[in-house]
């Protein structure tokens, strides 16, 4: 008897279960207006080009393999796309001598039920969550044969208690009656998963279809106090983290000239944090996850996202201000050539954010 299984790649759910169960089928949505203005970044404009959305739909994969992160593998060693965020490696699967990735087969425990794959880790973050978990769980509330399958969760050591109830909060508004689970072990052999495709954009895969409805769903449901805050607003990442911005005291009489409320989302609760997002009419911040808060933000809203060097091209936010219409401007920054997006802080040009933040508005 085989002591492992060895991994053989990787396949999309469609492609294990061929008679899968179409929600939605796949849309074309026009490209209305110019929104976005790139200066400072050696890359060409977005051509108004149409927006392609694959459908939305659910499989099953019968008796997998399931790594506490949301990985989902099939019997024959097939790791599925849709619940793989990072790599192999990151998600815990181990190598053998030759270097090739195996499930081990021993002592695994089989799960007495069914489950829904939703979680994915990779680089865990509210971005990612918003992104690529929350669908999944929005997806399954809505689907009657669905509703009461439990879903395994797993937050990583590095995901503080704070941001974890957070998170756990937002679910609630989907998920009740102690259907979300923490996995005893890395990983574990389920009968029956479920997987969602929830219809990804085909330009950038990070933004769904069921995005818009989810976000509209999820304000209902927590955007229960009046919108507060500025309508101009900076969001300064915690001093002394990563990619915070060490010249912030030269920038803040910057802002605070022209209206600025800097904010740090990370201490915000999440109702707080979509009341600053409906109200706000201009934002600026350094390419980061709070940026997915412009889900929140109406159709006139301005963005400008600072970029280090090493990060252009990492096009998310300017891609979800395409999608509501917004205005978007990009600003590419300088950084040490021993920079780490990691690890280290940058310096902003307060002249250029100045002179970006004037050509926005006009």
């Amino acid at each position: 008897m085989a002591e492992k299984v060895n991994i053989s790649g990787t396949k999309s759910i469609s492609e294990i279960d061929t008679q899968m169960t179409v929600l939605r089928p796949s849309a074309t949505v026009p490209f209305k207006r110019d929104l976005e203005y790139l200066n400072g970044i050696n890359a060409p404009l977005h051509e108004k080009s149409n927006l392609t959305f694959q459908d939305v739909s659910v499989g099953t994969v019968k008796k997998a393999f399931v790594f506490k992160t949301g990985l989902v593998v099939t019997e024959n060693g097939y790791a599925i796309k849709e619940t793989l965020e990072g790599s192999l490696a990151d998600n815990g699967v181990p190598t053998d001598e030759s270097g090739s990735h195996y499930i081990p087969l021993d002592g695994l425990t089989t799960l007495p039920h069914s489950i829904i794959a939703a979680c994915k880790f990779g680089t865990f973050n509210y971005s990612v969550f918003l992104h690529e978990i929350l669908p999944n769980i929005f997806l399954s509330s809505l689907s009657e044969n669905l509703a009461e399958v439990p879903i395994p969760m797993f937050f990583p050591k590095f995901f503080g208690e704070e941001k974890k109830s957070r998170i756990e909060y937002i679910i609630s508004q989907y998920v009740t009656g102690g259907r979300i689970f923490t996995p005893q072990n890395d990983v574990f052999v389920a009968p029956q998963v479920h997987v969602f495709k929830p219809g990804s954009l085909t330009q950038l895969p990070r933004i769904k279809r069921v995005m818009p409805a989810m976000i509209a769903d999820l304000m209902t449901g927590l955007l229960w106090k009046e919108a507060g805050g500025s309508e101009r607003i900076y969001i300064q990442r915690e001093p002394k983290s990563i990619r915070c911005v060490e010249n912030y005291e030269a920038l803040r009489p910057f802002l605070e000239r022209e209206g600025f409320q800097s904010v740090q989302l990370a201490l915000m609760p999440i109702e707080d944090q979509i009341s600053l997002f409906c109200r706000a009419k201009l934002v600026v911040a350094e390419h980061g996850a709070g940026l997915a808060n412009l889900w929140f933000a109406s159709g006139d809203t301005k963005v400008l996202e600072i970029f280090p060097q090493p990060l252009v091209g990492r096009w998310l936010y300017r891609y979800i201000s395409q999608v509501k219409h917004m205005p978007y401007r990009a600003l590419s920054i300088d950084t040490p050539e021993d920079w780490v997006w990691n690890r280290d802080s940058i310096h902003l040009p307060v002249a250029r954010v100045a002179q970006e933040l004037t050509e926005l508005v006009r």
